[in-house]
């Protein structure tokens, strides 16, 4: 099985910064996995975001080097819009993304200049909504939902695209519980039904472990590590040093005398199963 994303040795410079955004990136991305991007504020997690869909350099003044392949095509030879189809990008602010009245014109927008027939965009926004649960709101203003609901016809907008890759940053940063709930939900079916790969770029731990497979480390536009979920968020010493919130869960079990990193349940589930067997 290929990979969807092939980083290698990836280094981005912004024109006028004497430090690198990016210094060094390497890890990939297979078919049905979701890969975690986590670290202090000025990391470098949004700018890695854009070069997957060659918003860098392509959009951007900076120097470039190293290679990110996309389903085997190098990013540097193909625009933002050449990768549409490939990669669908949602940004923290959605309404920074929308362009249409309602939320069916929002849909409707890229696929119309794709030059699709209608047939075929109105399947692609039939299955799209119901991916996302808002088949009441076509209609809708998409500027006069909740924040949870923008969310969704952002992530809609996407995937009636059809791409093999989403790459969301920091998509609940600005929600309450609810639309968090609501996007994860959402998040959690893809994962479930489809073989996209997802990226997901945030600070919420608790939410990238119980979503993640594997979880990216940045520090200073360096890449400090890249371990499988279990490993990365019980290594507290490596946590702490990053200054990365440790889950809950994982703070309270690692206070258990004797229990070993590998035994420490990272999410709410694992610790009630666990807790399950033991009075069994």
């Amino acid at each position: 099985m290929e990979p969807l994303v092939q980083v290698s040795d990836l280094k981005w410079t912004y024109v006028g910064s004497k430090r690198p955004a990016l210094n060094g990136i390497n890890f990939s991305l297979m078919p049905g996995e979701v890969l975690g991007v986590t670290g202090p504020s000025g990391a470098g997690k949004t700018t890695l975001a854009m070069t997957i869909d060659s918003l860098i350099p392509n959009n951007f003044h900076g120097d470039f080097s190293g290679k990110i392949l996309v389903n085997g095509k190098n990013t540097t030879d193909y625009s933002v819009c050449d990768l549409v189809q490939e990669v669908g990008l949602v940004f923290q602010d959605p309404e920074s993304q929308f362009m249409g009245m309602t939320v069916e014109e929002e849909l409707v927008f890229t696929l119309e200049n794709l030059g699709l027939s209608d047939e075929e965009i109105t399947r692609r926004v039939d299955h799209a909504i119901r991916m996302v649960h808002m088949e009441d709101f076509l209609q809708r203003s998409p500027f006069s939902l909740s924040g949870g609901q923008k969310q969704k016809v952002a992530i809609a907008s996407c995937l009636a695209l059809e791409p093999s890759i989403l790459v969301l940053d920091e998509p609940t940063s600005e929600l309450d519980p609810i639309g968090t709930t609501e996007v994860f939900s959402v998040l959690r079916e893809l994962k479930k039904s489809r073989k996209i790969g997802i990226i997901l770029v945030s600070h919420a731990t608790e939410d990238l472990a119980s979503f993640c497979d594997r979880v990216l480390l940045l520090s200073e536009g360096n890449q400090v590590c890249l371990k499988n979920t279990q490993e990365f968020f019980t290594d507290i010493p490596l946590l702490t040093q990053y200054g990365v919130q440790i889950p809950q869960i994982v703070e309270a079990f690692s206070k258990v005398p004797g229990i070993q990193p590998e035994q420490i349940p990272i999410t709410l589930s694992e610790a009630v199963r666990q807790m399950t067997e033991v009075e069994a």
